[in-house]
């Protein structure tokens, strides 16, 4: 019971401050509104004054007024060409830009291209090589077996030699 009370206590002060807490917003609120409402009001009067300005204005000033104007249409068409001039050269270069960058892919592509063909050819000197110093080998061989008896015996073996070789460098 007593809980309660204390509780219902706690409860009306939190209730009180919230209120006053409210209280406080809406004033601010309802402050802010007039102002708004009285800067609407002056802005309102002004526009009313300035449209009274304008129609007791005389045609002679309104055409002063608009003279510095006059030659807006024939500008803007001279703008709106110079605009179209622009962006067609835009285009261009944008499409010369496309194109470089087309032909630098192909270019990276060429040259790796030729760094596999340099690779290649490099191995294919070796082999050559290769097969020069087997050549020398095998002259040289032929050479002393011929002063031998077991030449023919020797080159026939040799051939069966050369020929794996061959087959496997291929």
């Amino acid at each position: 019971r007593k809980a309660h009370e204390q509780q219902k206590i706690l409860l009306e002060e939190d209730f009180e401050k919230l209120r006053l807490s409210l209280q406080v917003w809406l004033h601010e609120k309802i402050k802010k509104l007039d102002t708004l409402t009285f800067q609407n009001q002056s802005l309102r009067d002004k526009a009313k004054r300035f449209e009274e300005a304008l129609r007791r204005s005389t045609d002679e000033q309104i055409v002063d007024a608009l003279a510095p104007y006059q030659h807006i249409e024939q500008d803007l068409k001279s703008l709106k060409e110079v605009v179209e001039m622009k962006n067609q050269q835009i285009h261009q270069q944008e499409k010369k830009i496309s194109d470089l960058e087309k032909v630098a892919q192909k270019n990276v592509f060429l040259e790796e291209k030729i760094q596999v063909l340099q690779q290649q050819n490099e191995d294919l000197k070796a082999r050559i090589d290769k097969n020069l110093a087997v050549s020398r080998w095998n002259i040289i061989i032929i050479s002393i077996l011929r002063v031998t008896p077991l030449y023919y015996k020797l080159l026939h073996d040799q051939k069966q030699i050369n020929f794996s070789q061959k087959m496997s460098l291929f």
